[in-house]
């Protein structure tokens, strides 16, 4: 069966010189381990497998490359209309539902 170490021994883990020295050799930067979880839980199950370690560690290796700092431009990029759309919509229905509050009291009380 998979090994799997929870937030709190991952983070242990993380704090191991060992480990670190490990990190170290395979050239992944462990800047903030806090915000690094979500990268080595992907599927968000709070923990970690020794097969979602291995490849959040391929992943981080080195510099980026110039590819990857594209996609996550046209990711970040897309995500960004997806939100204007989104409040685009809430101001819609919000004003829907402020404009058929005032007809509703305005029958009410003529």
């Amino acid at each position: 069966e998979d090994l799997e170490l929870d937030e709190d021994e991952f983070f242990k883990m993380l704090e191991d010189p060992y480990v670190k020295m490990l990190m170290s050799d395979l050239d992944v930067e462990m800047f903030n381990a806090t915000q690094m979880f979500g990268t080595f839980d992907p599927d968000e199950s709070g923990t970690v497998t020794v097969r979602e370690l291995v490849q959040a560690i391929m992943k981080l290796r080195g510099e980026p490359a110039k590819n990857d700092v594209v996609a996550s431009l046209v990711a970040i990029k897309a995500l960004g209309e997806r939100v204007d759309d989104l409040q685009a919509m809430v101001k819609e229905v919000f004003s829907l539902q402020m404009s058929m509050h005032e007809e509703s009291q305005h029958t009410r009380h003529p």
